[in-house]
């Protein structure tokens, strides 16, 4: 059932709470706000109160990369945010920063599942839990490796929109029919237990929620099926869940995180206008700020209010001032760098609540340079970036007008222009092997320099040769491969760090999903084996493949020559297939792994794609009429007949033939020398291997060698065939027999 807002808000109201009640302070990330004109200059952090009748989004921190739409966590001190944009390829992005905003690391990397939609710490286990692949999976992931585990599949068809742990390491989840689960770590996850059903339906969107570890309850940002956004409560405990504000301008709220702050009544709530002032790049600025007029408790505030500013944590100032009060410290001197600024109230009855923001003092680093995209043509690379303005990364300022660029090119980390005034870079494409190529731009003011910008991933060179063999057991090996998802469902082909490539079911619609190699050279003057490897991940969910290969000009969804037709593949064990081509042309070709896998769930698996060279179109065709016969009764031997080939590989008539031979493995089994164009000939084998032996029959015509034919037949005593025709007669005395038909001598 979908319910209006109306609806919504009063299923809500129906699981009222007392416990509830208690105020709490909350941090998140916003992601858009019918208030902003451009969420770019406005993503970051905000401060929020659980309380109604006062609420407001205070920012605490702005940077224009804090769009946080890849979940974040906080623990040990840092902020933990991720951030999701295209690259070329999926790529994420982490940003780790500790208490006082300063950025400590920040990684691109790429995985095998989707893009997370929320994070959450675990104090338990110390593992980050987080929703994957839309909501249907739920993995830890490691911030020092950039790797992610898979732990649990979500199989109720309803997407899980946000995850939280509470500080017993029991993890809770919510989806889109707004029913909160949970499972406990230390017991395992084969079982989920639904702890509140809030009968609130929610978008199939991230959203956010976050434990208060003081008091055990769970807060929610939710964002409703109809685009409404409000802040829940849910207690866990009591099983009744409570809204407690509707965002006043649709603020889409993620990362959540409850900052406990205990302080008495009495004492006077945070100073209001706090505001810092350090124009350009000096070091003297001013501080200003407006003195509270109530208590926490809500009560209007007698006598003076004391306040204590701190700067990166050491004390800078202390006075007074009665309630209401605008205080301003004009001209203060300090440090380059961050400045962290707090300011705490106090009065008679205790130590108030602190106020927080911060400046970047002096001349800041660049930001990184925008919207990097590279494009080939003609044997030329051409970069070009969008330029930083005068606001820095940490929000200082920046010299734009002295602003530089360095351009470092990879494979090889090749700085290729330093220096550089302009906003574009051209250079020849390397004569080199084919290879994956991006470039990193830096922008530098005053002695400071940005963080790179990326520019997507282009395959440029020469075609790689054969035999050629791509194993998938590095990233930088798939990245040369193109990933087609025509359906842009992001349930497509991805590397997987265990060594294969992996492409993952939608269970919104069938997969119309393809993985295309790098241009292939092949010659016309022979014939070409193409062999993979292939896997599914369940044998009941059988996975469509087809394998197709074109010309490395053509687009790759319109190829007609087949390697491997539509297939149902179910085989869970690594199976190898393998196929011959041959080109009309001299030229670059790619193969085309195409997978139109039902909707559900599951995933196809592809490794080992190679091509090596056949025969060539002037050696001896396959022979012909191969037959291998067992010894009788299990004797030790076996006999191998075959017809000598009468024409080339080519199709042309075959003038004569140097000999035949025929191997069991590596181990020759005979040779037939000048042997008669399409004549029958026969060989044993005296010392087969007991069980199954495969033979190979090549043909030689000197130098040339031919097509490679495969016969196998099973040497030795077998095991009986299953017993058939079995019948149970009723005698109709009190007795029964049993009949079956008796077993051929063909295992």
């Amino acid at each position: 059932m979908t319910r209006t807002t109306a609806q919504w808000a009063f299923a809500a109201m129906m699981l009222v709470s007392p416990a509830l009640a208690d105020a709490a302070e909350l941090w998140g990330n916003i992601l858009s706000s019918t208030a902003w004109d451009n969420p770019r200059d406005n993503y970051g952090v905000y401060s929020f109160q659980t309380d109604a009748e006062n609420f407001e989004f205070r920012k605490l921190k702005h940077k224009t990369s804090m769009n946080v739409n890849g979940g974040g966590t906080y623990f040990d001190g840092r902020h933990y945010w991720i951030n999701w944009e295209s690259y070329g390829m999926g790529n994420w992005y982490a940003d780790d920063y500790t208490d006082d905003w300063r950025n400590v690391d920040g990684n691109f990397f790429f995985d095998d599942t989707a893009v997370p939609w929320d994070i959450a710490y675990n104090p338990k286990d110390g593992f980050v839990y987080g929703i994957f692949n839309e909501g249907s999976k739920i993995s830890t992931l490691d911030f020092a490796t950039m790797q992610t585990t898979p732990v649990t599949t979500i199989y109720t068809g309803f997407p899980v929109v946000a995850i939280a742990v509470s500080k017993d390491g029991v993890v809770y989840w919510i989806d889109s029919r707004g029913t909160c689960s949970f499972w406990n770590t230390q017991y395992g996850f084969g079982f989920a237990q639904t702890a509140v059903d809030t009968g609130i339906n929610v978008a199939s969107e991230p959203q956010s929620a976050a434990f208060d570890e003081d008091t055990g309850l769970l807060y929610w940002t939710a964002k409703a099926d109809d685009g409404a956004t409000a802040l829940y409560c849910i207690d866990v405990a009591g099983k009744s869940c409570q809204k407690l504000v509707d965002f006043p301008n649709n603020e889409y709220v993620v990362s959540l995180r409850v900052v406990n702050d205990a302080v008495v009544s009495g004492a006077p709530v945070r100073v209001a206008n706090l505001t810092a002032e350090f124009v350009g790049g000096e070091l003297a600025g001013n501080i200003s700020f407006t003195l509270p007029e109530k208590t926490v408790g809500g009560d209007f505030l007698n006598g003076n209010v004391e306040y204590t500013v701190s700067v990166n944590g050491k004390e800078h100032s202390k006075g007074a001032g009665t309630p209401g009060d605008h205080i301003s410290l004009d001209n203060i001197t300090l440090s380059e760098g961050m400045a962290n600024i707090s300011v705490v109230t106090a009065n008679a009855d205790g130590v108030g609540q602190e106020a927080k923001t911060s400046v970047y003092v002096g001349n800041d680093n660049p930001e990184t340079p925008s919207d990097v995209v590279l494009t080939v043509a003609d044997g030329i690379f051409t970069l070009r970036w969008g330029a930083p303005g005068q606001i820095g990364s940490h929000g200082g300022y920046v010299d734009a007008e002295a602003i530089t660029y360095t351009v470092v090119r990879y494979p090889g980390e090749v700085t290729v222009a330093e220096g550089l005034a302009a906003t574009e870079f051209s250079e020849k494409v390397p004569d080199a092997p084919l290879a994956t190529y991006y470039y990193n731009v830096y922008a530098s003011s005053n002695g400071k320099q940005s963080r790179p910008g990326r520019s997507g991933s282009l395959i440029a060179g020469n075609a790689v040769e054969v035999p050629w063999l791509e194993t998938f057991d590095t990233r930088d090996g798939f990245s040369m491969f193109e990933v087609i998802d025509v359906d842009k469902d992001w349930s497509t082909w991805l590397w997987m760090s265990q060594g294969y490539a992996k492409c993952s079911n939608s269970y919104y619609a069938d997969n119309d999903d393809w993985l295309v190699t790098p241009p292939i050279h092949l010659k016309a003057d022979r014939t070409y084996i193409v062999s993979f490897m292939t896997r599914v991940e369940e044998a009941y969910m059988p996975q469509a493949l087809t394998v197709l290969w074109g010309s490395a000009d053509s687009n790759p969804t319109e190829y007609t020559d087949v390697i491997m037709p539509l297939a149902e593949l179910d085989n869970e064990e690594w199976t190898r297939t393998e196929a011959t081509i041959r080109a009309l042309r001299d030229g670059n070709y790619k193969i085309a792994f195409h997978c139109t896998a039902s909707s559900g769930f599951y995933s196809l698996s592809l490794k080992n794609v190679g091509v090596d060279e056949g025969a060539m179109l002037s050696a001896p065709d396959v022979c012909g009429d191969i037959v291998a016969t067992p010894g009788s009764k299990g004797a030790s031997r076996a006999r191998i007949t075959f017809v000598a080939p009468s024409v080339t590989v080519g199709g042309d008539a075959l003038g004569s033939i140097s000999s035949i031979v025929v191997k069991s493995d590596d181990r020759i089994v005979a040779t037939v020398d000048t042997p008669q164009p399409g004549v029958a000939y026969s060989v044993d084998d005296m010392a087969p291997a007991d069980g199954f032996n495969i033979y190979t029959i090549v043909a030689y015509a000197g130098e040339l060698v031919g097509a490679q034919a495969t016969v196998g037949c099973y040497v030795g005593t077998d095991i009986p065939a299953p017993v058939s025709g079995i019948e149970l007669i009723d005698n109709g005395d009190g007795s029964a027999t049993l009949r079956w038909e008796s077993v051929a001598i063909v295992g």
